[in-house]
């Protein structure tokens, strides 16, 4: 998905998890971002040097989009974050759990919707530190390298993400 198809699921899932509290359901909001982050440095220097954006990747970018999309340190960071915060609750440490929160939803909705195999080469695989990829029959969002308009079903995810976070 686009990043900003994950923050508006990300402000859905705020929504359901802490539908009083506006600070945490935006925290959740941006931590869904949080992993694609790493990626936007790259696309403006693309565009800026005129290439396609994201067509070429040095080996350093293709680890830290590896290191930002890894379920098991997402995981880890959101069971820390949790126990921070119940071992010294603030407001800020209720914050970063629920960006963690946020960024580990991150994850399986890529592992779902980064299947084509003409991206194959620069596609994550998830799982790092472990060299296993997670590949499985999905459904893929993109277009083409750099384009960041939604395709029409991830249109629907947007308005339903966005209708729920309002609604709620």
């Amino acid at each position: 998905m686009q990043t900003y198809t994950h923050a508006a699921l990300g402000a859905a899932l705020g929504a359901a998890l802490f539908p009083d509290n506006l600070a945490l359901q935006g925290a959740c909001a941006v931590g869904a971002m949080i992993p694609d982050l790493v990626m936007v440095p790259q696309y403006l220097i693309d565009v800026a040097n005129g290439r396609k954006p994201m067509t070429a990747q040095s080996m350093r970018f293709i680890m830290m989009k590896e290191l930002s999309h890894s379920i098991p340190l997402w995981t880890v960071a959101t069971l820390g974050t949790f126990m921070a915060t119940w071992l010294w609750p603030s407001h800020l440490a209720s914050i970063v759990w629920a960006s963690a929160i946020g960024g580990l939803s991150h994850l399986p909705i890529d592992v779902l919707t980064h299947t084509s195999p003409r991206f194959a080469k620069d596609d994550l695989g998830m799982l790092w530190p472990f060299k296993t990829r997670i590949r499985i029959n999905g459904w893929d969002y993109r277009k083409d390298y750099g384009d960041l308009t939604p395709k029409p079903f991830e249109m629907i995810i947007l308005i339903v993400s966005l209708s729920f976070f309002m609604w709620r």
